[in-house]
């Protein structure tokens, strides 16, 4: 349920940033959404809810947030940078920030080898994420971050 939360943090920073307002149809539309996500995942049973783990709620959030705080800082950056150029930031300081915490955190689950096949999902999937990306701040450019 945490995990759906980044509609709630756009909304909030859309308007803190960039004074976007959202219309009553779509404050209503993230409380049915959240509503919904919340009845799913508990079946139905919100007592559900309080038996989850502190840290990994806390972490959730953070990442309901940061995916949000993305949107705003992507914003921001375009009026400076082009789309690829952001990406391309982000891929590397993004990616540079997982390798030294897998580093320091990790290393005792890492596999002893990788296979060529695993290499090649990696290196695919992460090719279709800069291109996706991509696309994502083009449109960025152009809407507003609640409504993207």
């Amino acid at each position: 349920m945490l995990q759906s939360t980044p509609p709630i943090f756009a909304l909030v920073l859309a308007f803190a940033f960039f004074k976007e307002r959202a219309s009553w149809q779509q404050v209503a539309g993230v409380i049915v959404a959240m509503t919904g996500v919340a009845l799913l995942s508990t079946g139905g049973d919100l007592s559900n809810l309080a038996r989850s783990q502190l840290l990994g709620n806390i972490m959730q959030v953070g990442v309901g947030a940061s995916y949000a705080f993305s949107g705003i800082m992507g914003k921001r950056l375009l009026s400076k940078y082009p789309p690829l150029q952001i990406v391309a930031l982000t891929f590397v300081v993004g990616g540079g920030l997982l390798t030294v915490v897998a580093i320091l955190f990790e290393r005792s689950y890492w596999p002893t080898s990788l296979s060529f096949d695993v290499i090649i999902a990696l290196v695919m999937l992460s090719f279709l994420y800069c291109v996706g990306l991509v696309a994502w701040y083009k449109v960025l450019k152009t809407t507003g971050i609640f409504r993207l």
